[in-house]
């Protein structure tokens, strides 16, 4: 297929849609219009701060509550919060615009980019004060003018036209769920600007190949029985992907087109990222377990077990500490979740062995075929390894962890993609061998 004008033409409402990347919550709504504009949120919660300073090239238009827009021909605004709310003011201190707590001023101009610190950004700058006393900056702007932003940010922008054009059906799709329903509107926005949702930078990578990519595929989102898909994407998984049952714990049967499938063309061992290993010591292990999982255990880990599944994912394992306290995880995504930085996916096997140490070892046997030996104190010996030249007084038990690929594995895998469209396949050929049983959809 070809996405020129194959697609019927797609009006709906009441539609059953989801959205997150953990749990997936059930809203019925109507699909927005694809020229209507997402709330992006740039600086919220944790990143958000006291003062804001925006620059425009040819002033702004700014509507605060109870005023409609009035042009300010200057260069740049200073926003502050207050007890009371937050203050407009000019690079001189003359106050512009004022909103109390729960308020919003909209600040614009339909011929110039708006910067906020080094960020230029296309549409609107929102701001008001959030919960915590500080200044939320929100862009809205439309959402097609969103992923311009968004694409050079997700994939790499040499990359072939086939996939970029992927990515913009999948990132459109995401975009237009989160218009409908999202874990960000208690902050007051749709869609974040970081990987918790889509990485998206203004206008600071634009590229005129991924923009091209987004207006040739302008309109369509990946449907599934006439509702949006959920679409999420990863970096690279080997052969298989994972299935949003073992990787989230979510229905299968809600999510059919989230399945396992096998793609034999990415060829993850010349992928950065697509072959890794970790050795790390019995000892140090629990250094660097998430601090969620480690404040559960009383001290070192002694065992791991675990079953991993066809398509090379762990989804489920028991861990017990020296107390004999025990941790079971029954999806993939919360075993790469547990592990952090040890692991770049849950797609990987775990193997104890012996190293050199700087250290004499305590008493240690080790059983051969030939009998049982006593390795104490083995070394006395130096050998050379990436760091230089060094002493072995004796080994040290270590667990090797050995992987494949990047990402929760759920949904689209980037690299995949790329190496598909190298061997001639359409985007419309990717998204269905990685979204099986969709359909790709025009909105009006």
């Amino acid at each position: 297929m070809r996405l020129s004008g194959l697609f019927a033409k797609f009006t709906a409402t009441a539609l059953v849609l989801t959205i997150s990347a953990f749990a997936f919550f059930a809203f019925s709504q109507e699909i927005p219009k694809i020229n209507d504009e997402i709330r992006v949120g740039i600086s919220y919660g944790a990143s958000s701060s006291d003062t804001v300073e925006i620059k425009s090239d040819c002033g702004f238009d700014i509507a605060a509550p109870q005023s409609d827009f009035q042009h300010y021909d200057i260069p740049s605004l200073t926003a502050k919060a207050s007890s009371a709310g937050i203050t407009l003011s000019t690079r001189l201190g003359g106050n512009i615009a004022s909103a109390a707590k729960g308020q919003e001023i909209i600040i614009s101009n339909e011929n110039s980019l708006l910067t906020v610190g080094n960020t230029s950004y296309r549409g609107k700058i929102i701001l008001f004060v959030n919960s915590g006393g500080k200044i939320t900056v929100v862009n809205e702007l439309p959402v097609d003018e969103y992923l311009k932003g968004v694409l050079p940010y997700e994939v790499f922008t040499s990359w072939p036209e086939e996939t970029l054009k992927t990515m913009a059906i999948v990132a459109r799709t995401y975009a237009v769920k989160a218009m409908i329903s999202s874990s960000h509107a208690s902050d007051g926005f749709d869609i974040c600007a970081s990987t918790h949702c889509q990485t998206y930078g203004g206008t600071a990578k634009e590229t005129e190949r991924t923009n091209k990519a987004v207006s040739d595929t302008s309109g369509c989102i990946i449907t599934y029985n006439n509702e949006v898909a959920t679409t999420p994407y990863f970096s690279s998984s080997g052969y298989y992907t994972e299935s949003v049952s073992s990787g989230w714990g979510s229905s299968a049967e809600l999510f059919p087109y989230l399945a396992s499938v096998y793609n034999p063309y990415e060829d993850y061992r010349s992928i950065s990222n697509g072959k890794w290993e970790n050795v790390i010591s019995k000892n140090e292990l629990i250094n660097h377990v998430s601090s969620f999982y480690r404040e559960k255990l009383s001290g070192n880990i002694t065992d791991i077990s675990y079953e991993r599944q066809e398509n090379g994912f762990i989804n489920s394992a028991t861990i017990t500490d020296s107390s004999g306290k025990t941790i079971k995880i029954n999806t993939s995504g919360s075993v790469r979740s547990f592990f952090g930085d040890l692991v770049k996916s849950a797609n990987f096997g775990i193997a104890e062995t012996y190293v050199p140490s700087g250290r004499s070892t305590p008493a240690l046997n080790v059983i051969s075929a030939s009998g049982t030996y006593d390795v104490t104190n083995i070394g006395g010996y130096d050998y050379i390894d990436s760091e230089g030249l060094k002493k072995c007084l004796g080994v040290e038990s270590v667990y090797v962890f050995d992987g494949i690929g990047s990402g929760h594995g759920i949904g689209l895998s980037q690299y995949g993609a790329k190496y598909m469209a190298d061997a001639g396949f359409s985007c419309e050929e990717i998204i269905s061998t990685y979204f099986p049983g969709t359909d790709l959809t025009f909105l009006e």
